[in-house]
């Protein structure tokens, strides 16, 4: 299987240390919530938090779609929702998966500040290797598609 990746780009200030799930920290892994370090955090904001609603959510969608004949990928799907976007992709060439994630998350940004010139991502994104096909398949047809916001898929096209 060539490989597949799924890439996680988060809402600027939707990912702080005092959600209920927790929070990742670099090196670290996942973290319980923290109170303290969530003000630490939110001192530290350079704007208010931002989703993604419906307009964005699209913007995100075409972006991304737009990029992929321009870094040679295939894009599987791409999910949005209020709070982060997922971006499923394989290629084919021997260009790393850190290069085209960061390749993906400049084309979001550009496509995002023509709608309003402000951070929209938070720093960094993260990626997950799609082991195999039963990963794949689960991905493709249980966990994206639950997903609250507008979604697009090489099989179905754009839906939400």
């Amino acid at each position: 299987m060539m490989p597949v990746f799924l890439f996680t780009y988060h809402a600027y200030g939707t990912r702080l240390p005092d959600r209920e799930q927790g929070y990742v920290r670099r090196k670290q892994g996942t973290l319980p919530p923290d109170e303290e370090a969530a003000k630490l955090y939110r001192d530290q904001m350079q704007q208010d938090a931002v989703s993604f609603g419906g307009e964005a959510q699209l913007q995100i969608i075409q972006a991304v779609r737009n990029t992929e004949p321009h870094i040679d990928i295939t894009i599987r799907m791409v999910v949005t929702d209020p709070t982060h976007a997922h971006v499923l992709l394989q290629w084919t060439h021997e260009r790393g998966w850190k290069s085209l994630r960061t390749s993906v998350k400049t084309a979001i940004s550009i496509a995002l500040k023509k709608q309003q010139d402000k951070a929209w991502l938070s720093e960094g994104a993260s990626a997950k290797q799609v082991k195999d096909e039963a990963h794949l398949h689960y991905l493709e047809n249980q966990y994206l598609p639950d997903h609250r916001g507008w979604k697009w898929s090489s099989a179905k096209g754009l839906f939400k």
